[in-house]
């Protein structure tokens, strides 16, 4: 099992922050979008309040992206499953759109 798994994502337009976290088995989600409520808020007319979550498993030892979104979050250009159809494996080096790349030239995530 995984104990614990730095998070850091970098963002591909400059009006975002890149933000770090420690994800943990008593601290295993990181959430994005528009709501306060957000670990990671983004502005954006497109973004959702709730748009999506990042969650470590620490017994298979990696990190999945649910969409929780009404417009899509796109990895590596491809739109993922919505948050009841399942959760997909974040590796290093995937680009995490929270806006279609396609229509929006993916300047729009990490």
């Amino acid at each position: 099992p995984m104990a614990t798994c730095f998070l850091r994502l970098s963002p591909t337009v400059a009006s975002l922050d890149t933000f770090e976290r420690a994800l943990t088995r008593h601290s295993p989600t990181v959430t994005l979008g528009k709501g306060p409520a957000n670990d990671l808020m983004v502005s954006d007319d497109l973004i959702s309040r709730s748009h999506c979550m990042l969650e470590l498993d620490a017994e298979k030892g990696c990190v999945y992206v649910v969409d929780c979104s009404t417009n899509g979050t796109f990895l590596n250009g491809k739109r993922l499953p919505g948050k009841s159809k399942g959760r997909v494996v974040l590796s290093h080096g995937d680009n995490l759109c929270l806006k279609d790349p396609l229509q929006h030239g993916g300047d729009s995530g990490y």
